[in-house]
């Protein structure tokens, strides 16, 4: 029985808590790309496959504050691209010795982004901007940004008020931006964030939702046999309606869904 890794490429997102995660997960989605949302939290030894990337979402906390979250350093040792968004920017610089401060004023609204320029004709731009042009508008919403940059990075965008508000390291297939490219106010940002997934993650584009659900039913009828009877407790929410809806598709009425309520008494 194949596990949904083994048919496909994987994104893995790790949720640091920002309200435009799951806006990531779908965006890879789109691109006929499986990507799989964990809690940041998530140890190394429990993520039980390799990915082909990992994006690293934003977050309200503050990467120097005593509860801010962390991921498991030992991602930066899988040997596979990292892109941090917002938080994870932050979070990644952290990581690699460069230093997070406070804005003087929160930064909330459209941002332009200037490409930088690189090689000999000043006309070579990364990889994560290749064929965006010279100026991305995007959309910020961040109260901190990167003070002082970590090293064996540099800079690949900035706008007036950020002057490290895209960078990559020099050897590795690391890359953080300040601003959101996930939401519809970063016009680009499906774009950027397909420059990642498809050309410098080298995702295959061979998963859609329909085949996503016929191989689940496929692997459900496996597991229960054909005589197993399964009861499942349903609240009402989207994640257990939807597990009782794939179920029954799979085994019928040997599917026995009861409601619940979660409210503690």
């Amino acid at each position: 029985m194949a596990e949904i890794h083994d048919q496909f490429d994987t994104i893995l997102i790790l949720d640091f808590g920002s309200q435009y995660s799951h806006l990531i997960t779908r965006r890879c989605r789109e691109l006929n790309v499986y990507a799989e949302l964990m809690p940041c939290t998530t140890k190394l030894i429990d993520i039980k496959f390799k990915p082909k990337g990992i994006i690293l979402s934003g977050s309200p906390y503050s990467v120097y504050d005593d509860d801010a979250p962390h991921a498991d350093p030992g991602i930066y040792d899988l040997g596979v691209p990292i892109l941090g968004i917002c938080y994870g920017l932050q979070e990644l610089c952290w990581n690699h010795k460069g230093q997070v401060a406070k804005c003087d004023h929160r930064e909330y609204g459209f941002a332009e982004v200037e490409i930088s320029r690189f090689g000999e004709s000043g006309n070579t731009v990364d990889a994560l901007f290749e064929g965006l042009g010279d100026q991305m508008q995007v959309w910020m919403s961040h109260g901190d940004q990167l003070s002082v940059m970590p090293p064996d990075f540099h800079v690949i965008g900035r706008t007036n008020t950020a002057p490290y508000v895209a960078i990559a390291h020099n050897t590795k297939p690391f890359y953080g931006i300040q601003f959101h490219p996930e939401v519809t106010h970063s016009p680009q940002g499906r774009q950027l964030i397909g420059r990642f997934v498809l050309n410098i993650c080298q995702c295959q584009t061979n998963w859609t939702m329909e085949e996503f659900i016929g191989k689940e039913i496929v692997r459900i009828r496996e597991i229960c046999g054909p005589k197993g009877r399964v009861i499942g407790a349903v609240s009402g929410g989207v994640d257990s309606t939807v597990a009782a809806k794939l179920m029954h598709e799979a085994i019928g009425d040997r599917c026995a869904p009861f409601p619940i309520t979660t409210h503690l008494t």
